[in-house]
């Protein structure tokens, strides 16, 4: 089962015309489009002197922003003067970058101005989702636009022992106002979630404006904002972290009677800068991170972490269970699966409700960390379940386990598994 939410809010990668259709940044540019960051990278390391100045300094900064350097990042946007006539599709994905940047950063109030920006000058480039979708950002960071930064103080090293919940989930205990509730450990929550009687529980601010919010499944449910002043994780002190607040019926899922209390997102996780998860339910975050050698094999997709597997990029999320692939992979290996599977419907339960796609269930050797990995009765899904959608598939529990420990370092990113 799949926990995660989505934000209705996302990078948005426009066609180019003109000039830039030559020339290796569109095939630079192709690379991001398909969220394969590694090749990207790659490829402008042995391109980039073919380049001009202000489509070096773009890449640069969608690089940056990919590899979770967001400050430098948002310092070469800040740098291209007058936009260095770009045409307007590529001002819109600086822009973009920028907003992006600004909400890693816990800059809300840039973010709303930077999405009011978009809106008012832009908006005849834009689709109607993505109005929608730029129009429900425009709430949720004009809601947030006094609240300020997210803090981490970590002290000291930290081990806990999580544990495991009726969906078979890691769960982490942290307290708020002397109540402790277990959270959901998720690299694929974009935010930090609560049910509304969590939310009450824990003492949070809660904002009285409602704002979209994509389930699992697809659909759309409504939901609230809300502040936690001081979060605490054993010893570490998280300050000014931002939640959806659901109603608890939107985090209940009836087919097996679970109710998601909370869940630990990828803003306070990646603040963490690097945590450490062992096959025996440990949890490890040093007081200083890795030092890591090679280069990156994690990026963000917007607030989603992506990993390099066989070089093809994979969407990372400790909230699932089973690893899922996707249409990309089908097409990939569209003959091989033809003839050795059958169709079949694959059902997901989630936040949302219950949703069926066509797929099939197969077997598929990875090789990740120089380990072969062999999963058996993998889900495939043959059609695309959202508009956008290019990556291989979301790597799950069951591809992690099958390590003794994973350390993921969100300053140098990297994972390792061991």
């Amino acid at each position: 089962m799949k926990t995660v939410v989505f934000l209705i809010l996302f990078l948005y990668y426009p066609k180019i015309s003109g000039q830039e259709n030559n020339g290796q940044f569109k095939k630079i540019y192709d690379l991001f489009q398909r969220q394969n960051y590694f090749a990207a990278r790659d490829l402008y390391a042995l391109t980039k002197e073919e380049l001009s100045a202000p489509y070096r300094i773009l890449t640069e900064a969608i690089l940056d922003n990919a590899f979770n350097r967001c400050a430098i990042s948002q310092e070469k946007i800040y740098s291209l003067k007058d936009w260095d006539n770009l045409p307007d599709t590529l001002v819109l994905k600086a822009l973009e970058l920028k907003t992006d940047n600004a909400i890693k950063l816990y800059q809300y109030k840039e973010a709303k101005e930077t999405i009011a920006n978009i809106l008012t000058s832009f908006k005849l480039l834009l689709k109607k989702d993505d109005i929608s979708s730029f129009e429900n950002g425009l709430k949720i960071w004009s809601a947030l636009e006094n609240v300020p930064q997210q803090r981490v103080i970590t002290e000291e090293n930290i081990q806990i022992k999580m544990v495991k919940d009726l969906a078979g989930l890691n769960n982490l205990s942290l307290s708020a106002n002397n109540e402790a509730v277990n959270f959901i450990f998720d690299t694929g929550a974009n935010l930090c979630t609560a049910s509304q009687t969590t939310a009450v529980r824990l003492k949070m601010k809660i904002f009285p404006e409602t704002i979209e919010v994509r389930a699992v499944t697809g659909g759309v449910v409504l939901a609230n904002l809300g502040v936690c002043d001081e979060l605490s994780l054993g010893s570490i002190k998280i300050y000014n972290v931002v939640f959806l607040i659901m109603p608890d019926k939107d985090l209940y899922v009836e087919q097996i009677k679970y109710q998601i209390n909370a869940i630990l997102g990828y803003p306070v996780i990646a603040a963490l800068n690097e945590v450490k998860l062992t096959r025996d339910g440990d949890f490890i975050v040093p007081k200083n991170a890795s030092f890591f050698k090679g280069s990156s094999n994690m990026a963000m997709k917007a607030l989603t972490p992506v990993i390099d597997i066989n070089g093809n990029p994979y969407t990372f999320d400790t909230g699932a269970n089973t690893t899922t692939l996707y249409h990309a992979f089908y097409i990939a290996h569209m003959d091989e699966i033809n003839h050795k599977y059958r169709s079949k419907k694959i059902s997901f339960a989630g936040t949302g409700g219950l949703m069926e796609f066509k797929g099939f269930l197969i077997s598929h050797k990875f090789r990740i960390s120089g380990k072969k990995v062999i999963l058996k009765k993998i889900q495939l899904l043959k059609e695309q379940t959202k508009k956008k959608e290019t990556v291989y598939g979301n790597i799950g529990q069951d591809l992690i386990q099958q390590f003794d420990a994973m350390t993921l370092n969100f300053k140098d990113m990297f994972i390792i598994l061991e």
